[in-house]
């Protein structure tokens, strides 16, 4: 085995295709690193392909088909109605996912019958109307979920804090573009937590991106407390003693109220999760209040796939909807 043979073994090990609430994951392998690789919570591009010197067009093509034919395998044995297509980057940048291999992927997945949702994630600027046009035409009644890291409404706290320059116009074209196509949806991720202020200004800021978010119509929620990776500006704010991951308690608070802002839009279909991945290890408060999540963010998924995906696009019931959401509350208090 060659020495570039192996720096793409080392690669495909890295991730695996699994299942992960009830959802199929398929590893994408960056063919270059993250378009914005210096935000301050993000350090994903340490498992890159940038630190092999990038992967040309083939390399990742056949890296994508090892995973591919895992996918193949579990697919035959398990109904899969959602898919997530995870690369680390954005699914649609041309310079991270070649454009024909973007095209194989949807390719094989347009000819998975039980499927119902593709889930893919994006920075606003690859947004782009003419590739859409094409996904949604061969996905036919598929959606095509977007998930873009929006972190905050603030704009000065996502170029001066997270150090993302991304304005809110940016993320509004996205939007604008995505509303354009039927079975096309939005997700933004907001994150929870801010270095310098105290656990109650970081929950206000959440719930007042979550307030704006929801503003812009029909679009899914998912809190991500601000984790601390290694490498990354957050990881050393929270050696200066300037930022703490938020508590378990104030993430079920925050995730009340978001709720009770969806039992007001009655029009809205959409879904929010919390995820509780924060790393290193040692700085999850305790095994018992993780899992709790794991199992919350799991029900939310069954209540998704039962009352959105079964049902898409024409006959979702938003009051049976709502209805089960709130026994997993009661379930989870």
């Amino acid at each position: 085995m060659s020495n570039r043979e192996k720096q793409l073994e080392e690669l495909f090990m890295k991730r695996k295709t699994e299942i992960r609430h009830g959802r199929l994951v398929v590893p994408i392998p960056n063919a270059s690193k993250c378009a914005y690789d210096k935000c301050a919570m993000c350090a994903y591009n340490k498992n890159s392909s940038s630190n092999i010197g990038g992967i040309s067009e083939n390399e990742q093509w056949n890296l994508v088909n090892r995973y591919l034919l895992d996918a193949e395998d579990i697919i035959k044995n398990k109904k899969i109605m959602s898919v997530d297509l995870y690369c680390s980057g954005s699914l649609l940048s041309p310079t991270e996912v070649y454009p024909n291999v973007l095209l194989h992927l949807i390719d094989f997945f347009k000819k998975t019958e039980s499927l119902k949702e593709i889930n893919i994630e994006s920075l606003p600027n690859f947004v782009k109307p003419e590739i859409l046009a094409y996904i949604q035409q061969e996905l036919s009644d598929k959606m095509l979920s977007i998930s873009i890291g929006w972190e905050t409404s603030n704009e000065g706290i996502r170029k001066n804090i997270w150090k993302k320059q991304i304005s809110n116009k940016m993320y509004e074209k996205a939007l604008t573009v995505i509303k354009s196509f039927d079975n096309v949806h939005a997700k933004y991720f907001v994150l929870v937590g801010l270095p310098d202020v105290s656990e109650q200004e970081s929950i206000e800021e959440c719930l007042t991106s979550v307030r704006e978010a929801l503003e812009k119509g029909n679009l899914s929620i998912e809190l991500q407390p601000t984790s601390v990776m290694e490498g990354t500006i957050v990881e050393k704010y929270y050696y200066d003693g300037r930022f703490s991951p938020i508590s378990i308690r104030s993430l079920v608070t925050i995730a009340k109220e978001v709720k009770k802002h969806f039992e007001q839009r009655e029009t809205y279909v959409g879904k929010f999760c919390v995820s509780t991945y924060i790393k290193p290890e040692p700085m999850v408060e305790n095994t018992s209040a993780k899992k709790a999540f794991k199992k919350f963010n799991a029900s939310m998924q069954k209540i998704w796939e039962e009352e959105i995906l079964q049902n898409w696009p024409q006959n979702i019931n938003h009051e049976r909807y709502m209805r089960k959401i709130n026994k997993v509350f009661e379930e989870f208090n």
